[in-house]
C-alpha cells in the first residue's frame, strides 16, 4: 500500500514538472512571437512618421533657401510625442541636421552616423542602442532608424527616428503575468486530472492485484 502511495506521489511530481516545462516552452515561443509582432508594428509606425518627414522636408533640402513652417513643425513634434518617439531629425546629403524634434535628445551623433549610412547606401538603415531588462533577459533599449530621401533617383538627405522599446517590453511583461497565471492553473488542473486517470487505469488494478496476492499468500499459509 505504501509503495502504491509512493508511486502515485512520484507520478504526481513528475507530471507536474513535465507540464510546467512544456507550458513554459510553449509560452516562451508565444511571447517571442508576440514581441516580434509588436516590434514590427512599432517599425511600421516609425516608417509612416519617416515618410511624413521625407514628404515635408524633401523639397526644402533641394531648395536654395530653407524656410520652416512653424505649424508643420508643431504637428510633427506632436506626432513624435503622441507615438512615444524620443526624437527625430532630417539631414541633408552631408548628414547635417536641417530639422530636429524631441527635447533633450542624446542620439544626435548616432542618428547622424546612421543617416550618412543610409544616404551612402541608398537603403534604410537600423541600429539598436542601449540595454534594459526585456522579458526574460537584457535586451536593446532603443531602435534607431534612418531612411534616405530620394529625389530623381538620387539620395539627397535622410530622415531618422529614435524608437524606445520600453513600450514593447511593458506590453510583454503584462502578458507575462497572465502567462504565469495560465501555467499555474493549467498545471494544477492537468496534474490532478492526469494522476486521477492514471490511478484509475493503472494504479488501482495494480493495487487490487497486490491485495489478491497478499490474500493468496495468507490462505496458502493456512492450508
Amino acid at each position: 500500500m505504501r509503495s502504491i502511495r509512493g508511486l502515485r506521489a512520484n507520478i504526481l511530481i513528475n507530471m507536474a514538472v513535465l507540464l510546467v516545462l512544456g507550458m513554459f516552452l510553449i509560452g516562451f515561443v508565444m511571447l517571442m512571437t508576440l514581441q516580434r509582432d509588436l516590434l514590427h508594428a512599432e517599425i511600421s509606425k516609425a516608417n509612416l512618421i519617416i515618410e511624413l518627414l521625407e514628404f515635408t522636408w524633401g523639397r526644402q533640402i533641394l531648395a536654395a533657401t530653407r524656410t520652416e513652417d512653424s505649424v508643420t513643425r508643431e504637428r510633427l513634434d506632436y506626432f513624435l510625442r503622441r507615438h512615444a518617439f524620443e526624437c527625430g531629425a532630417v539631414f541633408d546629403r552631408r548628414a547635417k541636421v536641417i530639422h530636429s524634434s524631441g527635447a533633450g535628445c542624446t542620439f544626435s551623433s548616432q542618428l547622424a552616423d546612421l543617416a550618412l549610412e543610409s544616404i551612402q547606401s541608398g537603403m534604410p538603415a537600423t541600429r539598436f542602442s542601449g540595454s534594459t531588462w526585456g522579458v526574460f533577459w537584457m535586451q536593446s533599449r532603443h531602435l534607431l532608424m534612418a531612411s534616405p530621401i530620394i529625389r530623381n533617383g538620387t539620395p539627397v538627405g535622410s530622415a531618422a527616428l529614435v524608437l524606445p522599446l520600453e513600450n514593447v517590453y511593458g506590453q510583454l511583461r503584462r502578458s507575462q503575468k497572465l502567462f504565469f497565471i495560465y501555467i499555474l492553473i493549467n498545471t494544477i488542473i492537468l496534474t490532478f486530472v492526469g494522476v486521477y486517470r492514471i490511478s484509475k487505469i493503472y494504479l488501482e488494478p495494480i493495487q487490487r492485484l497486490v491485495r489478491r496476492a497478499e490474500d493468496y499468500r495468507e490462505d496458502d499459509g493456512l492450508l
